[in-house]
């Protein structure tokens, strides 16, 4: 299966979150389809400590899985990783 993933790393102290007070840890966001297909390839990787899903971009404020779409979101996880590992 092929996914076109778009990446966006954020500095640790950018937000409140697992890899707070946690040194050296970092956060990348993947936007690739479907959030439930993502999470568990990411799961399995060595170094990764956390995966949440959510939506990621559009314009609607706090959005569902029922009208993502309709704010111009889209599916993503949020991955907190140790890159050392």
């Amino acid at each position: 299966m092929f996914l076109t993933l778009m990446v966006a790393p954020y500095p640790q102290e950018a937000e409140a979150g697992p890899s707070q007070g946690s040194e050296g840890l970092q956060k990348a966001t993947f936007a690739g389809g479907c959030f439930w297909c993502m999470e568990k390839p990411f799961e399995s990787l060595e170094g990764v400590i956390s995966v949440t899903s959510g939506y990621t971009g559009g314009t609607t404020k706090d959005p569902t899985y029922e009208t993502y779409a309709d704010g111009g979101h889209l599916e993503a996880v949020e991955i907190v990783y140790d890159p050392e590992k």
